[in-house]
């Protein structure tokens, strides 16, 4: 008989999914929520000149100047928020 399988054990995916208020520190799609707001908003965290940056109220943004709350990286087939 073999033994039963463990519920409990985290996918890899989940493993290196983050949330909080750190910036994002690899390219990817993200939820963030600024400080400002209480809705969250998907964007898309690129990797530009050696820096990361996100399109952030109609210009290119650095993810450390921006404050609130991270959650990600998305994995791809689940970006969709319904």
């Amino acid at each position: 008989m073999s033994p039963a399988p463990k519920r409990n054990q985290s996918s890899p995916a989940r493993e290196t999914f983050y949330s909080g208020p750190e910036a994002p520190t690899k390219p990817g799609i993200y939820w963030f929520r600024d400080e400002a707001s209480l809705l969250e908003r998907m964007v898309e965290v690129s990797l530009t000149t050696g820096n990361l940056t996100v399109w952030w109220r109609n210009q290119e943004r650095s993810v450390t100047k921006l404050k609130g709350h991270w959650r990600g990286p998305i994995p791809q087939g689940q970006t969709s928020d319904t």
